[in-house]
C-alpha cells in the first residue's frame, strides 16, 4: 500500500532561500490533523557565518490569536557533514536550556544537512493547535535552506489527489 495521504504528508513552511539575506517567517500548520508532526530543515553549508537558529511558535489560530512559545524540543534527529554522500547515519543530538521555543543549530553552520524536529501533538499546550517556525537570519555569507511538515498518523486518510489542503 502506498503511504502519502495514508500516514504521512508534506507542505512547506519556508521555501528554499538564502538564510543569510533575511529572517525566515515560517506558514502555520494545523496540529490537529495528525497525532505526530516533524519539522525538517535542510540545508547547504556556509563557509563561515551564524549558525541557524529556529524559533518554534505555538498559536491559538491559523492567522492573528495570541502566541506560546512553551513548546522546547529536547532533542532533534540530525544527518550532517560537510558534504552528504546519503551514507551518513541518523544521529540523535539532546538539547538542554533552549527556551521561549529556540533551538540554535550550534557548529552546523559549515555543514550541509538534514535535521529532524518531532512534535507529538497530545503533548502540547491546550488550546494551543497551531505552530509555525521562524528561522533567525544566519550571518552574511550565503547559507541555503529550506524547512518542510512532514505530518504522520494522519487523522484524516486519503489518496494523495484528496487529501485537505487545510492540514496547512
Amino acid at each position: 500500500m502506498f503511504k502519502l495521504g495514508y500516514t504521512f504528508d508534506l507542505g512547506p513552511d519556508a521555501m528554499p532561500v538564502d538564510l543569510s539575506a533575511a529572517g525566515v517567517t515560517g506558514k502555520r500548520v494545523n496540529l490537529r490533523n495528525a497525532r505526530n508532526w516533524n519539522a525538517v530543515l535542510i540545508k547547504g553549508a556556509a563557509s563561515s557565518g551564524t549558525d541557524p537558529v529556529l524559533t518554534f511558535n505555538l498559536w491559538s489560530a491559523s492567522s492573528g490569536g495570541s502566541a506560546n512559545n512553551t513548546f522546547n524540543p529536547d532533542h532533534f534527529w540530525q544527518k550532517a557533514g560537510a558534504t552528504l554522500a546519503g551514507t551518513e547515519s541518523w544521529t540523535n543530538v539532546a538539547l538542554t536550556g533552549n527556551t521561549n521555543g529556540q533551538v540554535t543549530l550550534t557548529g552546523e553552520q559549515g555543514h550541509q544537512g538534514i535535521y529532524v524536529f518531532e512534535i507529538h501533538v497530545p503533548l502540547l499546550t491546550a488550546g494551543f493547535d497551531w505552530m509555525s517556525v521562524d528561522i533567525a537570519k544566519a550571518g552574511t555569507v550565503a547559507q541555503l535552506g529550506t524547512l518542510i511538515w512532514v505530518p504522520a498518523d494522519l487523522s484524516k486518510r486519503y489518496g494523495p489527489a484528496n487529501l485537505d489542503p487545510t492540514l496547512y
